[in-house]
């Protein structure tokens, strides 16, 4: 027969996978009603595709075309506002819509339709990994972030981003937005890129991040960061998650 300490043990640790269920659902529920209208997001939960807009209406987009999709954003995303980066996503995907398209650009074509968003070294990084796509892997994308992680110019976080969203990976991508998140909610001090705190903040978002809708959840808690977690005067009374934190 258990003991009281070992019943009370387990009752704790139903309690906690019961927060972070609720925590989980309800993040979703909120995503769903609250996300930001982007281009290169699914139309509806994930699995439902999205067309990229220089295709034919009734087109779907294939899963190597819908991973360069969100690599593209990623990559104009890091250092340059949301709003901005749609504008200039919708024109580089038109110029060019899959990797082998891109493949065929010289730098100079690059660089002039990455004119205004700067640090050009992220084009670079674009052109560079289009070409590694089409002559390394034939056009086709990793489905893991250990082979996304191959791609020049792709780190840790943007591979775990492209994997989850483009193809169901059930890993978390951490950013600054996650980062915040989750060092608020856990009270995890301490400097979040390296040591104790960082490897407590990658453990805690691995066990968070939803099985079924891994895409989805990792937008959503970079969502929660961007409009309601934010690093001034955060929002807590709207926040879908104050349960588990």
């Amino acid at each position: 027969m258990a003991s009281e300490a070992e019943l009370v043990t387990r009752v704790d640790a139903n309690e906690a996978r019961t927060t972070d269920e609720d925590a989980r659902a309800s993040l979703l529920r909120w995503y769903d009603a609250n996300k930001r209208s982007l281009p290169w997001r699914r139309r509806g939960k994930q699995r439902k595709w999205i067309k990229i807009e220089a295709l034919a209406e009734d087109a779907a987009t294939p899963d190597d075309q819908y991973a360069y999709g969100i690599l593209v954003s990623e990559i104009m995303s890091q250092q340059t506002q949301i709003e901005r980066v749609a504008e200039y996503w919708r024109r580089w995907t038109a110029r060019w819509p899959t990797a082998e398209a891109l493949a065929e650009a010289t730098i100079e074509e690059v660089n002039e339709e990455w004119a205004g968003l700067g640090y050009y070294r992220r084009a670079k990084f674009l052109l560079n990994g289009a070409i590694y796509v089409r002559d390394a892997l034939k056009g086709k994308y990793p489905r893991d972030v250990e082979g996304l992680s191959k791609i020049p110019g792709v780190g840790p976080y943007t591979a775990s981003a492209v994997a989850s969203i483009a193809f169901g990976a059930k890993t978390a991508a951490v950013d600054g937005n996650v980062y915040r998140v989750i060092t608020r909610a856990k009270m995890i001090k301490g400097d979040p890129l390296k040591g104790d705190a960082a490897k407590e903040i990658r453990r805690v978002a691995d066990a968070f991040v939803d099985a079924e809708r891994p895409g989805d959840f990792n937008q959503a808690m970079m969502e929660l960061g961007a409009m309601v977690c934010a690093p001034q005067n955060p929002k807590c009374d709207s926040c879908p998650i104050s349960m588990w934190c």
